[in-house]
């Protein structure tokens, strides 16, 4: 079973790959987390400033400047974990 921080990493990650963002239903699919968790997660991550609602109905998530730098600063944890032979994903 995925940790939250994982999830939140694998949804940061989907939204990093979609230039223009992304909608609720994709997320689902690229995140492969069931919707209600799902929102539950986006709502948090919103009001911590990690992802925007963007689009002219704001029903697009994107990811903000705090969210691809935590999933920078993930990123090189996991590496170095990695590297000492911890597994952390």
């Amino acid at each position: 079973m995925r940790s939250q921080i994982k999830i939140i990493v694998d949804i940061l990650d989907a939204l990093e790959q979609s230039e223009n963002g992304a909608k609720i239903t994709d997320l689902v699919r690229k995140a492969n987390v069931p919707y209600v968790r799902l929102t539950e997660l986006l709502d948090e991550l919103l009001k911590k400033n990690f992802v925007e609602l963007v689009g002219e109905a704001g029903n697009y998530y994107k990811i903000t400047k705090n969210g691809a730098m935590l999933l920078d600063e993930y990123r090189k944890f996991s590496s170095f974990a990695q590297n000492l032979g911890l597994d952390v994903d």
